[in-house]
């Protein structure tokens, strides 16, 4: 049997490898979960301490004939936004490495009610053989790392939990005990209720396109029911097109915030659902686009994607004269492209053209 001093050797002679060893692991997590499309809050990584190793073989001693029994010294955490997506990381890195079903716990299943916090999945795994094959892989052979998935609301009651100092029911006050209880409850609700919530933006973002067609007059404008529209539009297109000409320029893709910026510009002149837009696009095409060809004449330059958008505001502000609303919409659309633009200027290029 070995002893507590024997085994700290051996750890001591190993560490760099196990160090190395941690790198590659954290790597290869972050790579599988990135290949899947598999959106999660972070993957951390950390090599066992030298003092936390001691303890742990300390505590019972004969537990471990030598390093590689202790399956943790090498751990990653991954910490998912929702509960519901702990299994499919499970199962993405399953196909990546082989799982250790002796040492693995599935704690969702076996902790008492009260322990959210540590309702987390933890899978002992190594490295595949098709992965050992491979030149930089093969010292890794024999070697555990343990991973833990949960979700970032689990983590958060953990750690707190840990702050306390307070790591199993039997140490919490009686008095207070109940208090955890009925927070554990509450955060297991938020939990799921995150993932409802989740569930059903999915589910408007894949009927409100259909809603558009059939009654584009109900469909209230948001971020995915405008993203639904300008993606479909006919008329967006048209008129996108058409002020390129003018700029003799090229349509850019439109920048990652213009949905947002758009929806909040569309809101201020009062624009609040998808048939009120289509509608103003094609009752004011001309007059817009007779706008947009007066304030590019003598310009050249690339537009952006939805430029349509920001001619029908122009040409809606100018009609109504007022300084103080294009002074708003201006602040709160903040199109790029624009900056130097003044609520004067929008104005009087609007009468030029009329």
């Amino acid at each position: 049997m070995a002893t507590v001093a024997e085994i700290m050797r051996d750890f001591d002679g190993g560490v760099g490898l196990y160090t190395a060893f941690t790198e590659k692991t954290h790597l290869l997590v972050r790579e599988v979960l990135s290949n899947r499309n598999l959106v999660i809050h972070s993957v951390s990584a950390r090599t066992k301490a030298r003092a936390s190793f001691e303890r742990k073989i300390s505590k019972v001693e004969g537990r471990y004939e030598r390093v590689g029994d202790v399956t943790d010294i090498v751990g990653i955490r991954v910490i998912t936004y929702f509960s519901s997506d702990v299994d499919r990381v499970a199962n993405a890195l399953a196909q990546e490495f082989t799982i250790d079903d002796t040492h693995s716990v599935d704690k969702r299943h076996i902790l008492e009610t009260d322990r959210f916090g540590y309702l987390s999945l933890h899978s002992v795994v190594s490295l595949s053989a098709t992965r050992l094959a491979l030149y930089e892989y093969k010292q890794y052979q024999g070697l555990r790392a343990e991973i833990q998935i949960r979700s970032i609301l689990q983590h958060a009651w953990a750690e707190i939990e840990h702050d306390l100092g307070y790591k199993t029911a039997a140490e919490i006050p009686k008095p207070v005990r109940r208090q955890f209880s009925r927070l554990a409850g509450l955060l297991e609700i938020a939990d799921n209720e995150f993932v409802s919530i989740r569930n059903a933006l999915r589910n408007y973002e894949n009927e409100v396109p259909s809603r558009i067609r059939m009654e584009p007059e109900s469909v209230s404008l948001d971020r995915a029911s405008l993203t639904a529209f300008v993606n479909s539009s006919a008329i967006v297109r048209e008129i996108d097109e058409q002020i390129a000409t003018f700029a003799g320029g090229k349509i850019l893709p439109m920048l990652g915030t213009a949905i947002e910026r758009h929806l909040s510009g569309l809101r201020i002149l009062g624009i609040e659902s998808v048939g009120q837009l289509e509608t103003s696009l094609r009752s004011r095409r001309e007059d817009l686009l007779q706008l947009a060809a007066e304030w590019l004449r003598g310009r050249e330059a690339d537009v952006n994607e939805l430029v349509s958008l920001v001619y029908l505001a122009y040409s809606l502000l100018s009609e109504r004269g007022s300084v103080e609303l294009a002074e708003s919409f201006l602040r709160a659309s903040g199109v790029e492209e624009h900056r130097v633009t003044s609520d004067a200027d929008i104005i009087a290029t609007y009468k030029r053209s009329r």
